[in-house]
Parts: structure tokens; C-alpha cells; sequence
């Protein structure tokens, strides 16, 4: 449902009905049939609004299903399926490396399917999540950033908590959207990107699965995160 048009549907309905009220009280007849016009077209808008984006999302849905079946069947393929996903920040660009070598965040492997220093790995760009999430303005911020970019740009759910403990970040989501929910059995899946794509720009380093346990529409995510700021 796309509420902007359903509520515009329910503004038109409101104008037209004033508008038939009044050519009934007048007599203008003319008046009354622009005025059933648009209270037909109210409606239009109503229906369209109440439909609209359902079809879309579940095209979307599929789509990123398909693509983390695909990207589970490589790592499988590749004895990569146990390896710890870590997202790394440089230069403005953000890469997610799945590999069993230490991605260094001064070094990491480019975008692709290969070998990095004589280990096959397989490396994705998440420039677009990263773009969007939020950079914490001074050390000790990452906590709070991570929870605004997951909350508030994202919009995985409105209720997130993080802990850290040195290093060690735990990412606890409650009442996780539903359209994510289908995915959380995959060892990389949409909710280990976003999660990681936003500490690592939180701390302008880099972030490290360690762990992730899931029960019904809540999750508890451990990362290690080495950082870009003095003190992260």
C-alpha cells in the first residue's frame, strides 16, 4: 500500500463531496457532473494506492532471493560456506570479502571471483549501502551510528541495539521487517550486509562477522571491527 496516494484518493473523495453537495442545494447541474467525475477518480486513486508497490516488492523479494541462493551455491562451491564475511572501507568505497585469508582494510581484494594471496575468495560491492549509512562524527560514536543507519535509513526495524565491548560490537534486532525475514538462514544474506556495511562506515575501517543467532523475527549479530579512528 503506498499511503501518499490513498490518502490523496481520500482528500479528492472529500472535495468532490462537498462539491456534489453543493450543485444538489443549487441546482447546477453542470457542477454535479464534474463533481461524480472526480469522486470517480477519488476512488481510482484509492484503489491504486492500496495495490500500489505490492507486485514490486515481491519482485524484489524474489530477486534477492535468487541472488543469495546464487551467491551461497559459489561460496559453497568455493569451501567458502563457513568462511566469516568482512566488510572493508576505503577511499570512499566499501567491499565485502568472503575469503579464509585476513583482509587487510589497507589491502583488500577487488570486486570479483578468484585467488588473493594464494586463497580463492569471492569479493561484492556495497558502495550503495554504504553511501547511505552514517559516518560517526567523532571515536565512540560508531554504537549509536550503526543503530541510526539499521533504524532510520534502512529501516530493517525500529528497534536495534548495540553494545560494544572493545572491539567487539553486538547488533541485537527486534521486530525484524518481513520481507527480510525469509533470508535469515543464509550464512550472507541482506541483514548481515546492511549490518556490516554500516559499522564498517561507522568506525571508516572495517567489520567482521563473528556470529549470528536468530530466533522468529529477532536476531543477535556479533561483529569485530577494527576502525579508521584513533580510539575505535
Amino acid at each position: 500500500m503506498e499511503a501518499r496516494l490513498v490518502i490523496a484518493g481520500a482528500n479528492i473523495l472529500a472535495a468532490s463531496g462537498v462539491a456534489l453537495a453543493y450543485s444538489l442545494v443549487t441546482g447546477a447541474e453542470g457542477l454535479l457532473g464534474v463533481s461524480l467525475s472526480v469522486a470517480v477518480l477519488g476512488f481510482i486513486v484509492i484503489a491504486y494506492g492500496m495495490t500500489y508497490g505490492e507486485s514490486v516488492v515481491g519482485l524484489m523479494q524474489d530477486y534477492s532471493r535468487t541472488l543469495t541462493e546464487l551467491l551461497v551455491k559459489l561460496l559453497e562451491d568455493m569451501n567458502l560456506l563457513d568462511a566469516k564475511p568482512v566488510a572493508v572501507y576505503k577511499d570512499g568505497r566499501v567491499v565485502l570479502v568472503v575469503s579464509r585469508d585476513d583482509i587487510s582494510r589497507d589491502d583488500p581484494p577487488p570486486p570479483g571471483v578468484g585467488v588473493w594471496r594464494g586463497k580463492p575468495y569471492v569479493a561484492v560491492s556495497l558502495d550503495k549501502l554504504a553511501q547511505q549509512a552514517i559516518a560517526s562524527e567523532a571515536p565512540g560514536d560508531a554504537a549509536s551510528e550503526i543503530r541510526r543507519t539499521l533504524s532510520e535509513v534502512y529501516g530493517i526495524t525500529g528497534s536495534v541495539i548495540v553494545e560494544r565491548h572493545g572491539e567487539v560490537y553486538e547488533v541485537i534486532v527486534d521486530r525484524i521487517h518481513g520481507a527480510l525475514r525469509d533470508s535469515l538462514g543464509y550464512p550472507v544474506n541482506p541483514l548481515v550486509l546492511a549490518t556490516l556495511a554500516a559499522a564498517c562506515r561507522a568506525v571508516a575501517g572495517s567489520a567482521r562477522l563473528e556470529s549470528m543467532e536468530c530466533t522468529g523475527s529477532s536476531c543477535r549479530i556479533t561483529l569485530r571491527v577494527s576502525g579508521g579512528h584513533p580510539s575505535e
